[in-house]
């Protein structure tokens, strides 16, 4: 790429469209078409591009967290109050719902990509169901708040606490989604912006059941950001031995 000359009209507008190009092709987990493949070329060969790049990111509450070669350019969430996020969605959750959420989110991490073979690229995660999600949390809430119990973990406590009492597998009356409030609802709002985002595929397994299974670019967003203190406790316990139930 050709030195851009801040004064002149047109260099600085193809700079931006550049830019624009590859934010905009990045979030939407654009393939590597021919135009992808020429910007991810710029990219790779112009010092300029990437420092402006990262630099509009971080202004945006994000990063590259990773250039993969059949990925392109991975774009991670730095900051809950990046405008990269959704945020009519979030300004309309309030806190509980966005614990819900974590646990959810990192249930079907650990699930899908068991801590101890996070290093290990080549396996491939078997589809999940909501129900097999739902069925794992509920097994882990004891596990979760017999540990906070002993640590005298009081945020701990009310976490588990919150995630036991919303368990309840109760549908609309409509009967085609559950109740909101609960960790199945949470569960299946997940699913959807998973695959929203290209992170997850739906698939049909046994009797039509849906299911969904991660793609190559979850993958690569798993072990470079979501590697956190959470997953990696909701992965200890799902292979561990469950602990007593709190006493009421």
């Amino acid at each position: 790429m050709k030195t851009i000359d801040p004064n002149d009209e047109d260099d600085c507008r193809a700079f931006g469209r550049i830019l624009a190009d590859l934010l905009l092709s990045s979030l939407r987990s654009r393939t590597l078409d021919r135009e992808y493949r020429e910007l991810l070329r710029i990219y790779d060969e112009s010092m300029p591009v990437r420092l402006a790049l990262d630099g509009l990111l971080e202004g945006l509450g994000a990063e590259v967290i990773e250039r993969h070669p059949n990925l392109g350019l991975v774009v991670g969430i730095t900051s809950s109050d990046s405008v990269l996020v959704d945020r009519i969605e979030r300004e309309a959750q309030d806190a509980d719902e966005r614990r819900l959420m974590a646990v959810v989110l990192a249930t079907m991490l650990a699930l899908y990509y068991p801590a101890d073979a996070l290093e290990d690229p080549t396996l491939a995660p078997r589809p999940l169901t909501l129900r097999e999600v739902h069925e794992k949390i509920d097994q882990i809430v004891a596990t979760m708040r017999g540990e906070a119990q002993r640590n005298d973990d009081s945020d701990g406590m009310a976490l588990w606490e919150l995630v036991g009492g919303r368990m309840s597998l109760e549908t609309t009356n409509k009967g085609r989604n559950y109740k909101g409030g609960t960790v199945a609802r949470e569960i299946e709002r997940m699913f959807a912006r998973l695959k929203k985002r290209s992170l997850v595929m739906e698939v049909r397994i046994g009797d039509a059941v849906t299911a969904y299974r991660p793609t190559l670019q979850f993958y690569s967003f798993v072990t470079n950001r979501l590697n956190h203190h959470l997953y990696l406790e909701i992965s200890r316990a799902l292979t561990g031995t469950p602990a007593p139930a709190a006493a009421p």
